[in-house]
């Protein structure tokens, strides 16, 4: 079944957007990926902030006295103990770390996006364009039952076309997409 131009009344010329290769009728752009959860997208839980600033503070306390001290009448086992033992606070640090990362949830309004784009592809793949009139346009019933066609619509109008019968089909206005 040859579709016809509603402008010409003609099949000649007649393609599917898909097929014309004008930049004008170039697919809907896809939604804007958010970027991957970098240093700003990741976060310390309020807990995790405390204890690792609380382990810091018992570290170098340690190091502080460890340093500073004078231990030379101490057996040789207890001066390496009173000198490393501050590490033992900075060994849970990582786990501390690992444990009270968060990542920022996916935001709200990308899934929709994706989905009012998905609207546009499948109004997108429907529209046909007469090469003889330089217009595009979708045939009766295409689109859904009930669906009344367009008149030929020049190409400059054509992405604006394809977003409102998108937002029309969001609405199940008379679109039956799978």
């Amino acid at each position: 079944m040859s579709e016809q131009c509603p402008q010409c009344n003609s099949p000649d010329g007649v393609v599917r957007v898909a097929e014309s290769g004008l930049p004008e009728l170039a697919p809907p752009p896809p939604p804007p990926v958010p970027g991957k959860a970098g240093k700003a997208g990741k976060r310390l839980r309020p807990w995790a902030v405390v204890v690792l600033v609380v382990l810091a503070c018992l570290a170098v306390l340690g190091a502080r006295s460890a340093l500073t001290e004078d231990l030379s009448g101490a057996d040789a086992a207890y001066q390496l103990g009173y000198r490393l033992g501050w590490t033992v606070f900075l060994l849970p640090a990582p786990l501390v770390w690992l444990l009270g990362r968060r990542t920022a949830p996916e935001p709200v309004g990308h899934r929709h996006a994706h989905t009012v784009w998905g609207l546009r592809m499948w109004v997108w793949e429907h529209a046909r364009h007469c090469r003889s009139c330089r217009v595009a346009f979708w045939s009766p019933g295409v689109l859904g039952e009930g669906f009344p066609g367009t008149p030929g619509i020049p190409l400059h109008e054509f992405p604006l076309t394809v977003g409102a019968l998108a937002e029309r089909a969001d609405g199940n206005t008379y679109a039956k997409h799978s």
